[in-house]
């Protein structure tokens, strides 16, 4: 006979081992369906979805979305069912709860649907950024569980031996992915690229400039730039990576070249991002992954898409440079180090904080590696500065700043830390006597979006490279400390200083997690979390593509200032076609004054000037609603004095014939 003691303990089991085997076989199905019925009613209803993410349903539709719900319970309870009798499980065996343990794990991707769904709501990502980017991670982190149990499901080894063909086939096949990548991506970014520029979205400032730079300095003007005040573009950027690649130009000496050519530039980064998975995880389908994220990559869209700039063609060499610094292909990175040099003079601080990771790493050829990297590239930016481009102070000073002349700097993209006047002293003196204020500027809500949405679709793995995070401190510091909004917007070139390094960082990331004691404390195989988190990656880097990218239409995404045309309208093209038919009355060789938004488009020629430099030229073309203040009071004064000809007009633009 039990006493009441023993029947109290036996009571307290069996109530237990109910709620274990409820919270095990019941609970988490019913979440499940729960999770598909929130979905299904907004993916059917879409015309609905706004009023559905703000919660103004009426109460039919809230009785409609009970129906769905029941009906979700009703198939996820049949599937429950059919998963627990596979194998001819007994009632009340043991294996009972461990089946419905694999179903659970099997269908934890369903409680992504609400997210996605969410984040199907008109708009999502520019009202509420933040909760866009939560919706992501939880979307993300959701399916993890499945993919784990998908990787315990697959055979991790055949006995039988692999027919030559099939292994050939599977040797091959990584590389045919990363290959139909890079063409997909260049061929829908230069499509992208040159329906802006047709539906005259571009500017002087940025795509005239170096499209005149590329015309002159393939007919022997090195650099030069009629746009630029002092007539040559070294007074602001000293980029020779432009020279080198100015006799291209003779292929098709117009501005689309260099859009299709930035493109592909970007695209062919998949192979280092391909290149550093497979070294770093063994794995080439985990390349294959860093590969699809690399053209996913929204910061990437950006930069590439805001027309066109020598910092952009930093993305895909810097990626090749740290991935044969890494690898530790000392000789082609040696190689490659004066080629990455040459794009900009700036670039030249990042290798720096690259060569002092490389020192922090503690490996001997690294260490040398790092020191000679610090030597050079400092020697090289000071000498740049002070001999070539004639301002020994690296910011230069906010007064004497002139964007198309002059001492150029930097100075002006630190207005709030850098006293009136003051440059590179100035923003140390505001970091030493007031480093809580620096720190609170530097993490303000935008540029802690800004940073979520450059590590998110990296699965925040860059986080875990160890001592190669030091390479970071370039562009972190560059842009977090920036006054200037596009800085730290990942629509802008800007984000190029820092984004490279922090994919070339992911797979080292992931590597120490493999080898750490994390596999162990998750319960996983190592494989199994590198499988995991590569999934997360490519999971991630979709949705943000998705929501933030440049790649599909969405109300985030920006091309610089505008929004990207995906593609051209009726009107916008026969727009164009009387816009080039106007350009043609001047002939190739005309000199040409020129106002707004028609710069990139006659900027390809000897002699092409902006109009508030006042040069003689035979042309003048203007953009109308872009003359305002003194320029339009200049021309006024042209016009009444008879010095300018209206010989043709389309829309806003019009070209005038200057009277002698």
């Amino acid at each position: 006979m039990r006493s009441w003691r023993e029947r109290l303990a036996l009571l307290d089991r069996l109530v237990l081992r109910v709620v274990h085997f409820c919270a095990r076989v019941l609970l988490w199905p019913s979440l499940y369906a729960v999770a598909w019925a929130a979905a299904i009613w907004p993916l059917t209803h879409p015309e609905r979805l706004q009023d559905w993410g703000n919660g103004r349903l009426n109460s039919g539709e809230r009785i409609q979305q009970l129906n769905y719900l029941l009906a979700a319970a009703g198939v996820m309870a049949v599937l429950l069912v059919g998963f627990l009798c596979i194998g001819r499980v007994r009632r009340g065996d043991w294996q009972l709860e461990a089946r419905a343990e694999s179903f659970n794990r099997f269908f934890a991707f369903s409680l992504a649907a609400p997210f996605l769904a969410g984040l199907m709501n008109p708009g999502v990502e520019s009202a509420r950024p933040i909760h866009t980017l939560f919706w992501i991670a939880c979307a993300t982190i959701c399916v993890t569980p499945t993919v784990a149990q998908l990787w315990d499901l697959s055979p991790k080894g055949r006995a039988e031996p692999t027919p030559t063909w099939r292994a050939r086939l599977r040797a091959v096949a990584p590389l045919f992915v990363v290959a139909g990548l890079f063409a997909a991506y260049g061929l829908w970014f230069s499509d992208l690229s040159i329906n802006s520029h047709h539906a005259l979205k571009t500017r002087i400032l940025d795509l005239a400039i170096y499209d005149n730079i590329f015309y002159q300095s393939s007919h022997g003007n090195f650099l030069g730039c009629n746009f630029c005040t002092s007539g040559s573009h070294v007074n602001g950027h000293f980029d020779a990576i432009l020279v080198l690649l100015s006799p291209l130009y003779y292929i098709y000496p117009r501005a689309e070249l260099i859009l299709i050519l930035q493109a592909f530039w970007c695209g062919a980064g998949v192979v280092p991002a391909y290149l550093l998975g497979r070294r770093h995880l063994g794995s080439a389908w985990a390349g294959v992954t860093f590969a699809a994220a690399w053209v996913l990559y929204p910061a990437l869209h950006g930069a590439n898409l805001y027309e066109f700039h020598s910092l952009t063609l930093l993305a895909m060499p810097m990626l090749w440079l740290l991935y044969l610094l890494t690898a530790g292909h000392l000789r082609a990175y040696y190689i490659l180090f004066p080629i990455v040099l040459l794009i900009r003079e700036d670039v030249s601080l990042l290798l720096c904080c690259v060569g002092l990771a490389a020192v922090l790493t503690g490996d001997r050829r690294l260490v040398r590696a790092g020191w000679i990297t610090i030597a050079v590239a400092g020697l090289y930016f000071v000498l740049i500065k002070t001999f070539i481009m004639g301002a020994a102070e690296p910011l230069a000073s906010i007064d004497k700043f002139d964007p198309l002349g002059g001492k150029h700097g930097f100075g002006w993209y630190y207005t709030d830390l850098i006293p009136r006047g003051g440059g590179l002293g100035g923003l140390l003196n505001s970091l030493v006597t007031n480093p809580m204020f620096a720190l609170d500027f530097a993490l303000r809500e935008p540029k802690v979006i800004y940073l979520l949405q450059l590590l998110l679709p990296l699965a925040f793995l860059p986080l875990f490279a160890k001592s190669w995070r030091f390479a970071t401190v370039f562009g972190l510091v560059y842009i977090l400390l920036a006054s200037r909004r596009p800085v730290y917007s990942i629509h802008f070139q800007y984000s190029v200083v820092l984004f490279p390094v922090l994919f070339a960082l992911a797979p080292l990331g992931l590597r120490r997690l493999r080898d750490g004691e994390l596999p162990g404390r998750l319960g996983l195989a190592r494989d199994q979390l590198v499988t995991v988190l590569l999934a997360c990656v490519l999971v991630s880097s979709f949705l943000m593509s998705w929501k933030f990218g440049g790649a599909v239409p969405n109300s985030s995404f920006r091309a610089g200032f505008v929004k990207p045309t995906h593609s051209l309208t009726q009107a916008q093209e026969q727009q164009y076609e009387e816009f080039r038919a106007l350009i043609e009355q001047m002939g190739p060789s005309a000199s040409v004054t020129v106002v707004g938004r028609a710069g990139p488009h006659v900027s390809n020629r000897t002699e092409a000037f902006r109009y508030k430099h006042k040069k003689q030229t035979e042309y003048v073309l203007v953009d109308d609603g872009k003359l305002r203040g003194r320029m339009r009071k200049y021309h006024q004064q042209r016009l009444a004095g008879g010095e300018l000809e209206l010989i043709g007009k389309t829309g806003p633009y019009q070209l005038f014939r200057v009277v002698k």
